[in-house]
């Protein structure tokens, strides 16, 4: 079976789908070829192995996330725009947290903490990564002048802020995920924080 874009997001895709009906425990290779009407050997060719494929997964869920800081990063900056962008990322990243894909993968990952791959992968491939390219976004409003010289942990400072206990929440079933308006609100809240505490 020849490989394309479009075929290669339809796996994807479909991966997402068995992770929230099966949990990231019952997933496997095998189940994602039938899924698929394909051979687990075609799988392996394009992936290379499941961990292989699970860290494309993440990176690709974070997509929505990235795109708004690589939009950022290619324009020059002034203080609306730097609250625009924030509060986009924001969104996205409340956005992507609450949903059921990932909330089945985090429960997945603490599920199968014992073999470390997981958490492992979810960090390297998901948070980390953000974190890197919002440092460099940071880097590139302060380098304008619109954030202030004080901090260097700005990342994390606004991943807390916007998250707050909404992911907690969702992993243990207590909070249903929350609306679009419910999710802009909390965006912009963390937003206006943010930059009380390192704006110009």
């Amino acid at each position: 079976m020849r490989q394309t874009p479009e075929r290669r997001l339809e796996v994807l895709d479909t991966a997402n789908r068995l992770i929230v009906e099966r949990g990231l425990a019952g997933f496997s290779m095998l189940a994602l070829a039938q899924a698929l009407g394909m051979s687990k050997e075609t799988l392996y060719a394009w992936f290379g192995s499941k961990s292989a494929l699970l860290a494309e997964l993440i990176q690709g869920n974070a997509g929505d996330m990235a795109q708004v800081l690589r939009d950022g990063l290619a324009g020059t900056p002034d203080a609306a725009s730097l609250r625009k962008t924030l509060e986009r990322f924001c969104k996205a990243l409340l956005e992507l947290l609450s949903s059921d894909k990932s909330v089945a993968i985090n429960r997945g990952a603490v599920h199968l903490a014992e073999k470390g791959e997981m958490g492992e992968s979810l960090r390297t491939n998901g948070r980390d990564a953000m974190v890197a390219l919002l440092a460099q976004y940071f880097a590139h409003a302060r380098s304008h002048g619109l954030l202030t010289e004080a901090g260097r942990n700005e990342a994390d400072v606004l991943i807390a802020l916007t998250l707050r206990d909404w992911q907690i929440e969702r992993l243990l079933g207590r909070m249903p995920a929350p609306t679009p308006r419910r999710m802009q609100a909390r965006a912009v809240e963390a937003v206006d924080l943010f930059l009380r505490l390192y704006g110009t």
